[in-house]
Parts: C-alpha cells; sequence; structure tokens
C-alpha cells in the first residue's frame, strides 16, 4: 500500500459482518473515517467518499437517497447482506486490502426506474422482477416466500403461480410487442451493468447485445421460473426447452407491462415494493449514470459479482 488515500470518508453499517473490523480497515485507508447514525447526517459532513456495509437492498435505498437529495458522492459498497450481487458492491473485506491511490477508481452506474399508473415507485440497480413470490433468506435457508408477509418481516411460504398469459402486453415505446408465452412465471428486468460482461457470449441471447450499447437493459418473459429457491443444480440440466422472449431496450426507450394478473409481486433488488392490480401500468425506463461507485478496478474490467455473504464471511 503506498500511503493513505488523501480522501475522509463516512461510513454507515447495515450489514451482518464484524463493522469493527470493517472501520480497523477503513481507518487504515482513509485520512478520516466518520460513522453516520442516519443518511442526512451526511448533510453535516464534509466527506468524499460515502462507505455502506450491507446487500442489494441497502445499497439501494442508499443509492435512492443520494439521488433524492442529489448527493454527488461516489459509494463505495462492502458485501454485508444476505445478497451481495449487484454494481454497488465492489468490496468485500478481502478486496479492501487492495484499496490505494493506484488502485482507486470512481465509474457511474445506471439503473432502472420504475413506475406504476405513471408514479415512480422505484428504482432497481440489479433487477425489476415480478413474480407471485419473493426469493429470501429465513436464517441460513433461502427459500420462496409470501412478498406481503416478507416485507412486514414474517416468514410465510409463498405460492409459486403464473403472473401472465397471452393477453399480458409489452410495449416497447407505445409499440405493442408480441411475447408469444402462453403462461407467464415471471419476469425480469436487469440494467446492463456492465455493458460487457456477456461481450461475445452469444449463448446469453440477447444479452450479448448489451456491449454495444453505452447505456441499455433487458427484460425478459418466461414461460418457467427462473428466480427459484426450490431449483436444484441436477435440475436446471434435466429439463426441456424453457420458452422465453427478450426485450432490449436503451436510453430514453420506455418498457410498458400491462394486464399482470392481481396480486403480482413487484421486487426491486430484492425487496417487494407493491402488489399490482391487473389494470395497473408498469413502465420501466433506464437511468443513465444514476450513482458512482468506488472500485480497485476500472469499471472496463470490473465485471464480476462479488457474491453472497455465506461464502465470502464465513
Amino acid at each position: 500500500m503506498v500511503g493513505k488515500l488523501t480522501k475522509r470518508c463516512a461510513v454507515m453499517n447495515f450489514g451482518r459482518v464484524n463493522f469493527n473490523k470493517v472501520l480497523e480497515k477503513l481507518n487504515d485507508k482513509f485520512e478520516h473515517v466518520q460513522v453516520l447514525e442516519d443518511l442526512p447526517d451526511l448533510k453535516n459532513t464534509e466527506v468524499q467518499v460515502l462507505c455502506i456495509v450491507g446487500g442489494d437492498g441497502s445499497m439501494r435505498r442508499t443509492a435512492e437517497y443520494l439521488m433524492s437529495e442529489k448527493i454527488d458522492l461516489p459509494l463505495l459498497g462492502i458485501a454485508g447482506g444476505t445478497a451481495n450481487l449487484g454494481p454497488l458492491i465492489r468490496f468485500d473485506l478481502h478486496r479492501l486490502d487492495f484499496l490505494d491511490e493506484s488502485n482507486f477508481f470512481v465509474y457511474p452506474v445506471d439503473c432502472l426506474e420504475v413506475s406504476v399508473n405513471g408514479k415512480t415507485v422505484g428504482f432497481a440497480f440489479v433487477d425489476v422482477v415480478l413474480s407471485s413470490f419473493v426469493v429470501g433468506f429465513t436464517g441460513n435457508t433461502v427459500e420462496n416466500l409470501d412478498p406481503e408477509f416478507f416485507s412486514r418481516g414474517s416468514f410465510v411460504e409463498g405460492i409459486k403461480k403464473a403472473v401472465g398469459d397471452g393477453r399480458t402486453k409489452f410495449s416497447r415505446n407505445g409499440v405493442e410487442l408480441d411475447h408469444g408465452i402462453n403462461e407467464i412465471k415471471q419476469v425480469i428486468a436487469s440494467p446492463s451493468n456492465p455493458k460487457n460482461r456477456f461481450a461475445g457470449r452469444l449463448a446469453s441471447g440477447i444479452c450479448a447485445w448489451t456491449s454495444f450499447h453505452e447505456h441499455s437493459g433487458v427484460l425478459t418473459v418466461s414461460e418457467d421460473f427462473l428466480l427459484d429457491a426450490d431449483l436444484r443444480r441436477d435440475e436446471t440440466t434435466g429439463r426441456d426447452f424453457i420458452r422465453i422472449s427478450q426485450i432490449l431496450f436503451g436510453s430514453g426507450d420506455v418498457i410498458g407491462v400491462e394486464n399482470l394478473r392481481d396480486g403480482t409481486a413487484l421486487i426491486l433488488d430484492g425487496e417487494p415494493t407493491i402488489s399490482l392490480k391487473h389494470t395497473d401500468h408498469v413502465r420501466i425506463g433506464i437511468v443513465e449514470d444514476a450513482v458512482k461507485v468506488v472500485s480497485n478496478l476500472p469499471k472496463s474490467l470490473d465485471l464480476a459479482p462479488i457474491g453472497d455473504v455465506g461464502r465470502l464471511h464465513r
């Protein structure tokens, strides 16, 4: 390490890791470290970096706060949640050891903005999922859970059922698109962060085309449950063809979804947001360069998700 970073850092803990160990490492890296009790305390600080310890949900809520308050601070995300897969989390405790002045990169990431009936309900940096259940942790076990109970902190088994059918409508900029699936089990949309993750991997379908676009997203309509806690490794290669339809969308595009079944959950980065009615109109678009992140790799090389907390912090 080439000396401390000549930057001041504020940190908040939403995670399950040893926070004292995190503070020890941050104090070794930064000129000054200030622990925050609440995000609004940021307004009373003079820092150059905001460090958050947590998972994808905590990172999304933090990013939404920065966006709403127009606070231009790079986000240094340290894996500490039950799911740590998104682009806002670029560190675990091991990666933090390699952060110094020569390995300090800041770059912007996109997200998806989701509105229902014309009102913005939230943003997603990992994915927007339309499903009858949410995949969540109960202790150390991953299960399919009821979204309404999950959002209230209770764990009740979710019911796996279709969210749409041939009457469910999808559109790009008002032009209806034929998805060709009679029973829709899940709909999943993701921003292409980073854009070149699937470059050259044509088996990934339309995702391989995201490398041609600086800002883009993909929406997938599936006749099977792609996100499913019951799925086992030996089942993934033993299935028949799974029919999916995909839409690639870019800057300025608006993807519309209508005629979903009553009770379909709108899930943003793993967190249920609202329960939809079949009359609701869902709209999804890209927010370019929504927030900045800190990494010890340049954007062109920073491809892999950090991973889950169990694997990294046992």
